[in-house]
């Protein structure tokens, strides 16, 4: 009897499986890896010092809040400098390490929207139209 004959093409099919099957596997460990780090994920394992269902909501609302910060800060031209962005993102920082993200989102639209107008900005302290007050 002789040893069957292993041709290249079967041998490299089976190292194609093989490569697959490692790659599947790799994706479904990290994909179970990084669900385990959800923060429902995290919350069951640790039942007895969960957050109740309305702190988990303003948890997750005040994560909206700085999604929508970071929205405000970065919109526009990002190749032209924006003075008002500028100032925002540098405020935005020392804002949120006295008051929650939604608080800094409220003030900071207020910002923009009056630092945008020409009304606003000679409304502003320092300007020309506020000196004369």
């Amino acid at each position: 009897m002789s040893a069957p004959n292993v041709t290249g093409h079967t041998f490299m099919r089976s190292i194609g499986c093989l490569l697959l099957l490692l790659v599947v596997a790799g994706l479904w460990t990290g994909t179970a890896v990084a669900r385990s780090y959800q923060f429902d994920a995290i919350q069951a394992r640790f039942p007895d010092v969960a957050i109740d269902k309305a702190q988990t909501e303003s948890a997750r609302m005040q994560g909206e809040c700085l999604v929508g910060l970071k929205a405000l800060n970065f919109r526009g031209n990002q190749a032209a400098f924006d003075p008002v962005a500028e100032w925002s993102n540098f405020r935005t920082v020392s804002l949120l390490e006295q008051f929650s993200p939604c608080e800094v989102l409220a003030m900071m639209e207020v910002a923009h929207e009056r630092l945008k107008t020409p009304e606003g900005a000679a409304d502003a302290p320092g300007s020309e139209a506020g000196r004369a007050e």
